[in-house]
């Protein structure tokens, strides 16, 4: 065999290691980046859910406000109320009646609106 073929073999020969060695390097960076696209994804979803969950947290807690501020703002009406009522009841019979007999109004008139 003369060196001519000889280096041609050698050629093809380093030709097919080059594409298979190339061939190698592309099948390993697909699976780079299919891995990084999938944990990608995930942490996607992590953030996703996490946020979901602080928005719920938050929509608890805003709720829960709301229910106290409407207690709060139930009983102080409530105390209004009660003290509209003493100052009518002064009106209607004209003179300042004893604590007893005050609470006795407005509780009847408490229990009269609740009815109604």
């Amino acid at each position: 065999m003369t060196l001519a073929e000889e280096l041609q073999k050698e050629k093809i020969a380093l030709e097919e290691k080059a594409d298979e060695t190339l061939h190698e390097a592309r099948k390993k960076a697909d699976v780079i980046i299919a891995e990084a696209q999938e944990t990608s994804r995930q942490t996607i979803r992590e953030a996703e859910d996490k946020a979901r969950e602080k928005a719920e947290i938050l929509l608890s807690e805003a709720e829960s406000r709301i229910a106290q501020d409407t207690v709060v703002a139930r009983k102080k009406l409530e105390k209004e109320l009660v003290g509209l009522i003493a100052d009518t009841t002064e009106v209607i019979l004209e003179e300042k009646v004893d604590s007893k007999k005050d609470i006795e109004f407005i509780e009847r008139a408490l229990k009269e609106r609740q009815v109604a």
